[in-house]
């Protein structure tokens, strides 16, 4: 597969602040669980929180009682805006459009018109417009409003603490009530190798993953928007929202639609033509795209829609190789791999933990055990373990040296060719080794890290299951069934989450080891970004699952105490990337990793801040 990154503009953010704080911190991390657990019962099934309150009182009398036009100036004086509301040619919203605004987020949003001023061209002037535009996200109304206005509580939910989802779409209906279908997968016609549009599997609960929808109310992450360049205005305007759709799916991103939200389209919306509703040919949009996204799906001859082959790599289409070929997949027994796992208060997790790396371990490899002064008895049970099998050796160290210092000790002291960062309370599955290795067929890969229903961004699991993966499983089954469905597929990205993560000994002995100045945290985003500094790329192993607890060892700990190690640790970083790109020259974290939940203590983004940080320090 072919992953393009991010475009990413040359400047840098200087005087502003930390980057925005659309998403929700380390908190994204503890919630990414939910979807996963939902399709394969796996964990807490309990609901995740909103971004946004619920069930917030009206709006104030004064701004209630204004025109929408002297609504519209009262927007504009949101001094720092969440939601920038942008409105097409002609299309000002209803007065009861701008209450809900204001009672979904009261005093910060901001109302920016289109205007013919700006261009004919609808894309060129909604363009100008996000330009002016101050908020962290952008509502487009680029075609008017039919009814009343969207639950924007629920448009705005919980999909915010995903970063791999760009934004979000209600339920969309005429004015007379009937359902619109507006959330679409990408589906190729095996008889016209054309992609097309179509209606994905309905009932996907609140939240549906679509690779393209409708764009009649549409919410969307400003880096986002113009991480793809925006609207494009060289495509006709009934396709006008697809071609910002397949930007964003060529770049991994996908939209989602809210269905507990529901929005009333204008008459003049291109949603209610039949060639924009139904089966559309992409041919406008084939020659920018070619070859920069894969489908979601395979239509047959018999007009039967499968997984396309590509993407999830079935062994039933022909071309590609079956389960049992790739299940007879070993690592070779010339390249031996040491699996380091760092114990803190382990005791609950490490059994099971150890049992699984063991059942599934070669006769080359190793397990490297080190605990880092356990109060718990985990040392204690570490010595047990250590006489279950001559593979495992295990290091207690006297004090906490913290996670990096910590994990060092067993990576100086591994042997294999391969070492993998593994922690204590994970589960891992059948091949993952074999699965994990297979993928630095090519020299310039640098890591590797597995899918989990507990961690965030491109890893998560529920982005690359099947269509129609559903039910109650166990760990292996679910290992089992992506390992068929997505056999040696990977995608690249720009961070690894640190819960397991392969690399190379060699390159990482190179980079000398993790960095111990990071005590507690941020060891997986300087690690990744080292990587990459390095000319190497990082790959997730679509085929590969390994279950993930989260947040043990913090868990142990009060709370202020972790916030404080983990705070000293992401200021630590942040000083060393102002070290290597100079004061007010740090990309930002998503130009560097994709993510919104670094936030250092000081500004390391404006001269000033960094400057004084570097002082203080």
């Amino acid at each position: 597969m072919r992953f393009l990154r991010p475009r990413s503009s040359s400047r840098r953010w200087k005087g502003v602040g930390r980057w925005p704080s659309f998403w929700v911190g380390l908190a994204s991390v503890r919630s990414t669980r939910c979807s996963a657990s939902k399709s394969f019962g796996l964990g807490n099934t309990a609901s995740c929180p909103s971004a946004f309150p619920r069930g917030v009182e009206t709006m104030g009398m004064r701004i209630r009682a204004l025109e929408v036009g002297e609504a519209l100036d009262q927007s504009q004086a949101a001094t720092d805006p969440k939601v920038s509301l942008i409105v097409g040619f002609d299309s000002k919203p209803t007065q009861a459009f701008l209450a809900a605004a204001e009672a979904a987020w009261p005093g910060a949003w901001e109302c920016v018109e289109a205007g013919r001023n700006d261009s004919e061209n609808l894309a060129t002037a909604l363009n100008a417009a996000a330009k002016r535009a101050k908020g962290e996200l952008l509502l487009f109304l680029p075609f008017g409003v039919g009814g009343p206005a969207p639950d924007f509580a629920s448009l705005a939910g919980d999909w915010q603490e995903d970063i791999a989802i760009a934004g979000a779409t209600p339920s969309l209906r005429t004015v007379q009530g009937e359902a619109l279908p507006n959330g679409f997968a990408l589906i190729e016609d095996r008889m016209t190798r054309q992609p097309i549009l179509r209606t994905p599997v309905p009932d996907g609960g609140s939240t549906d993953l679509c690779s393209a929808v409708h764009i009649d109310c549409l919410l969307i992450r400003k880096p986002c928007f113009w991480g793809v360049g925006g609207w494009d205005p060289e495509v006709p305007e009934p396709l006008l929202g697809f071609a910002l759709c397949l930007a964003l799916r060529s770049q991994n991103w996908r939209l989602c639609v809210r269905r507990e939200s529901e929005f009333a389209v204008s008459p003049n919306s291109p949603s209610l033509r039949r060639d924009a509703r139904e089966v559309v040919p992409l041919r406008t949009l084939i020659a920018k795209w070619q070859g920069q996204f894969i489908p979601d799906g395979l239509r047959d001859e018999a007009g039967t829609v499968r997984p396309h082959p590509s993407m999830y790599g079935f062994g039933h289409i022909a071309g590609n190789p079956s389960h049992a070929e790739s299940e007879r997949t070993e690592h070779s027994q010339s390249d031996s791999i040491s699996v380091v796992i760092l114990t803190y208060n382990s005791l609950r997790t490490i059994g099971p933990c150890v049992e699984s790396a063991l059942r599934y371990l070669g006769l080359n490899d190793e397990i490297i055990l080190v605990d880092n002064a356990s109060r718990d008895g985990t040392a204690d049970v570490l010595r047990g373990i250590a006489q279950a099998d001559p593979r495992i050796r295990v290091l207690l160290n006297s004090e906490n040296l913290g996670f990096s210092g910590g994990t060092n000790v067993g990576l100086r002291a591994s042997t294999g060719d391969f070492v993998v960062l593994l922690n204590p309370d994970t589960v891992v599955t059948e091949g993952w080794l074999a699965r994990l290795r297979q993928h630095f067929d090519q020299p310039d890969v640098g890591a590797v890290g597995p899918l989990s229903d507990y961690v965030a961004g491109l890893q998560k699991l529920e982005l690359h299951l099947p269509m129609g993966s559903s039910g109650q499983h166990s760990y292996d089954s679910v290992a089992a069934h992506i390992a068929r469905a997505n056999a040696r597929h990977a995608i690249e990205s720009r961070i690894l989450i640190g819960f397991c993560m392969m690399l190379r000994r060699p390159v990482l002995q190179a980079l000398e080891w993790l960095d111990e100045e990071l005590f507690l945290g941020m060891d997986d985003l300087d690690l990744s970004w080292r990587l990459r500094k390095a000319g190497f790329r990082l790959l997730v192993a679509t085929d590969v699952f390994v279950h993930h607890e989260g947040q043990v060892s913090f868990k142990s700990e009060p709370s202020e105490k972790v916030r404080a190690l983990t705070q000293r640790s992401v200021d630590a970083l942040a000083r060393k990337l102002v070290r290597h790109y100079g004061p007010g020259g740090v990309p930002t974290p998503f130009e560097l990793w994709g993510i919104d939940w670094f936030s250092p203590s000081f500004d390391a983004w404006s001269e000033e801040g960094a400057r004084n940080a570097l002082r203080a320090a």
